[in-house]
């Protein structure tokens, strides 16, 4: 799914408000996909864990088995709140202040996509989106927004793909910002 027509000045005012991108419903559910995986497991373990537990008569000896499991669980509901927070922190954008001329602004973003060979799929206004595409299953969306001489960057796993959570997401913001501090010194 690869539907952008959710972008408007709204979308963009929200993303304005609260420094974070903003997802459909639909990759809110991709992008936290992990996190679900991660609460199915841990519920999976707790309920075998309270099931060992009950059938050995309440007998709740640290090293049975049901206090393993529960233990399981416990650490498998702290490992998806900590991708949560991962994943969420992830839709931060990256925000800096530029005294560059519109045009200088948008001249640098469409020249790091070219050099980077990243296809621009959306330009509008005061919003760029870029996407990356790789041998693997996923890709990689860059979104810029121009808000006064605020540049806001965000780069995430492509939310119309599978997630890929240790994707290199900050090296891109980094060229970005690499590619304007040269182009300030000019």
């Amino acid at each position: 799914m690869n539907d952008l027509s959710h972008i408007n000045n709204d979308f963009v005012a929200k993303c304005i408000e609260t420094g974070e991108l903003q997802l459909t419903e639909y990759e809110q559910r991709s992008h936290f996909t992990p996190v679900k995986y991660l609460l199915i497991i841990s519920i999976v373990f707790f309920g075998t864990g309270v099931i060992e537990i009950l059938m050995n008569g309440f007998a709740f000896d640290i090293n049975s088995i049901g206090f393993g499991l529960l233990l399981s669980s416990l650490c498998f509901l702290l490992f998806s709140y900590l991708v949560y927070r991962m994943q969420k922190n992830v839709l931060q954008f990256f925000s800096f202040e530029t005294d560059l001329t519109s045009n200088e602004k948008r001249k640098i973003v469409n020249s790091v996509g070219e050099k980077l060979n990243w296809e621009k799929v959306f330009d509008r206004n005061n919003t760029i989106i870029f996407k990356a595409f790789n041998l693997f299953l996923w890709g990689e969306q860059i979104t810029v927004i121009f808000h006064g001489k605020n540049i806001m960057l965000s780069s995430i796993s492509d939310p119309s793909k599978k997630t890929n959570l240790f994707a290199p997401n900050h090296k891109h913001i980094n060229t970005f910002i690499d590619e304007f501090e040269k182009g300030m010194v000019k």
